[in-house]
């Protein structure tokens, strides 16, 4: 019986969102592990990256993750690239219930065009296309990683009723 659910996908799918919410649903608890590693580091990712470099906040990232496995009824939003990176996949399915949120580009991009200049990977575009195109070749790297989810929520529209079918599953799962 799993006391911990982790939500992967690219950034802009709705992870931090959704956990928040089906937390609440499932009376659990929510941890944004992008939070706790600024909490752990005492600084912004944006800044860890630019003083340190992705290698060590990709570290900072697992030390963040590992630290997980204690928690109990606990839905945990992970960054975008989380399971990409040493055997973290697989660690989450080993410590909980991973969901993937399968989300296109051209959901993700509209999402993601107020707030691009804040995510490091994104700085660098200049508009929306720019931006999509960014998004589709980060999602087609990622998707072999992200598909050892154990369970694929796939959103066309980003209207799916995410929240309610995933407390349902996460419910029957649980015996409940």
């Amino acid at each position: 019986m799993t006391n911990r659910l982790y939500l992967t996908g690219p950034m802009g799918s709705g992870k931090s969102t959704i956990g928040q919410l089906l937390a609440r649903r499932l009376d659990w608890d929510f941890l944004d592990l992008d939070d706790a590693i600024e909490q752990r580091a005492g600084r912004t990712i944006a800044q860890i990256f630019r003083d340190q470099g992705e290698t060590a906040f990709r570290e900072l990232e697992q030390l963040t993750l590992h630290a997980t496995a204690t928690l109990d009824r606990t839905v945990i939003a992970t960054g975008g690239g989380v399971p990409i990176y040493d055997d973290n996949a697989d660690w989450m399915n080993r410590h909980g219930l991973t969901v993937y949120l399968r989300t296109p580009a051209t959901v993700l991009a509209p999402r993601l065009w107020n707030e691009y200049q804040k995510r490091p990977l994104l700085r660098h575009l200049s508009n929306r296309d720019e931006l999509e195109a960014r998004m589709e070749k980060m999602i087609a790297q990622r998707t072999p990683y992200y598909e050892r989810a154990q369970v694929i929520y796939e959103q066309r529209t980003g209207q799916e009723p995410v929240v309610e079918e995933l407390a349902r599953y996460v419910r029957r799962v649980r015996g409940e």
